[in-house]
């Protein structure tokens, strides 16, 4: 009898030392994914880009038309963020993951005047380059500030308080806009409208 228990207790734990190695050597296998770090991009503004931002967001901005009327916009602050979107990169049991961290910064600028009432200006890190996106009252755009100093865009200049300002033209559908990295929108056309000249 107690050769009986004696042999199914040694063949027990040759059965446990067999399956122990086998559940190893399983591990293994799955363990043959490779690098399974989470990729991370980081898309941040840089300080040169934040540099040529033209708006503090805590100011106002002061339009006159070529008729005469005033349009006063209220800045609302600035709001700085990053936003994180994560992706899976890999399939099976392999996990992987693609972090992609953006940062935006927001300035937003309000009036009560129905022909000049509100600027939108947002600049964010991108896989590219920098992106600027702005709204005048309700008319979105967008472009890389990268392009401004190349031939893609037209520049100009125009005349404030007897002194010439340089920018360049952003033309879209409802208006068109002269851009400058000091001031901003320094004279913004309405088309088949008023022509509005920041007070500087």
């Amino acid at each position: 009898m107690k050769t009986l228990n004696y042999n199914i207790i040694i063949k027990l734990k040759a059965l446990s030392i067999i399956t122990i190695i086998m559940l190893c050597q399983s591990c293994k296998k799955d363990n043959n994914c490779g690098d399974t770090s989470d990729v991370v991009n980081n898309y941040f503004i840089s300080a040169d880009d934040k540099a040529k931002i033209p708006f503090k967001g805590n100011d106002t901005l002061v339009y006159i038309s070529d008729a005469g009327d005033t349009a006063t916009l209220i800045g609302e602050g600035k709001n700085t963020r990053t936003e994180q979107k994560i992706t899976n990169i890999s399939g099976g049991d392999c996990a992987k993951n693609q972090i992609d961290k953006k940062e935006t910064i927001s300035i937003e600028y309000n009036g009560n005047n129905n022909e000049l009432n509100k600027i939108l200006y947002k600049i964010s890190g991108n896989n590219e380059r920098t992106l600027i996106e702005y709204m005048v009252n309700t008319v979105y755009s967008n472009d890389y500030p990268y392009y401004f100093n190349s031939d893609k865009f037209y520049k100009d200049s125009t005349l404030i308080k007897s002194i010439f300002y340089s920018g360049v033209i952003l033309d879209n559908i409802n208006y068109k806009a002269l851009y400058n990295f000091n001031y901003g929108f320094l004279k913004i056309e309405f088309k088949g409208g008023k022509i509005w000249f920041l007070k500087i």
